[in-house]
């Protein structure tokens, strides 16, 4: 088995690293995670939107592309895994190849020119680094203008059959991806209305009860959720974010529409 091991790591070492390469970064997401966080999606499920990509690449042979799963992927007991979906789809396809999860992209960066996802965070991330990246719904970025926005099956498949003709992000995209990054990771709300709860797992028994005792609390009026809530709902913001912090920075225009 090790040796086997051995020769396919081979193989995929000498496709990353071959001089002058490029490649399309494939970033599916947790297939059974995530179904909801749009209000429209050009793939009803991120299952959809992946085995849907792979059909299409697999006919994109001027190609190379690289899929890498989700870093979450493991914690969820699924047999729905972009392993197996690759598996049924694209195992032998030469110009396609499924990295490992400890893969670390960092090292490839230089050489990847496009990103694909559906709604997922690689859609800012790599834009904030100068790699355009395709999406295929409506992101939590979305307003930001970031990432080329697809909401057509026709329009998706012809723009990756050209996709190499898709230019470089300029630096007001750039500038703008790595505004969303900055408030999406650090302007966080304490979501101090509701007792706090790990992200897996079963509800605790005694949960609604904590629950009826936070909202009876008068003390949630004046928290950190409520503030920022109350402003988002005045400026018809999108996203909550700690507002306090945002006008300490002095940034222009953020408590304007579509800014945040």
């Amino acid at each position: 088995m090790w040796v086997k091991d051995l020769k396919k790591n081979k193989k995929n070492y000498y496709f990353l690293n071959k001089e002058n390469k490029k490649f399309v970064l494939v970033l599916p997401h947790v297939m059974n995670d995530g179904m909801f966080l749009s209000k429209w999606q050009l793939y009803n499920t991120p299952y959809d939107w992946f085995r849907e990509t792979l059909k299409l690449i697999k006919n994109i042979k001027s190609i190379n592309w690289i899929i890498k799963p989700h870093p979450s992927e493991s914690s969820y007991k699924t047999d729905l895994k972009t392993k197996n979906i690759f598996i049924k789809y694209a195992k032998n396809c030469e110009h396609i190849k499924l990295l490992e999860n400890d893969t670390i992209l960092k090292n490839y960066e230089k050489n990847i020119f496009c990103v694909l996802t559906c709604h997922g965070s690689g859609g800012y991330e790599y834009p904030s680094i100068g790699i355009p990246s395709i999406t295929t719904a409506d992101t939590r970025y979305d307003h930001f203008k970031c990432s080329i926005n697809i909401n057509s099956k026709k329009q998706y498949k012809h723009t990756l059959e050209n996709i190499r003709k898709i230019s470089k992000v300029d630096k007001l995209n750039r500038d703008r991806a790595k505004i969303y990054w900055f408030i999406r990771r650090c302007t966080f709300i304490n979501f101090d209305v509701l007792p706090k709860l790990k992200v897996q797992g079963r509800l605790p028994s005694d949960y609604l009860k904590k629950i009826n005792v936070k909202l009876s609390s008068k003390k949630n009026l004046k928290g950190t959720f409520y503030d920022s809530f109350k402003f988002q709902y005045k400026n018809n913001n999108r996203h909550t974010t700690n507002h306090k912090l945002l006008k300490y920075l002095k940034l222009k225009n953020f408590n304007v529409r579509n800014d945040i």
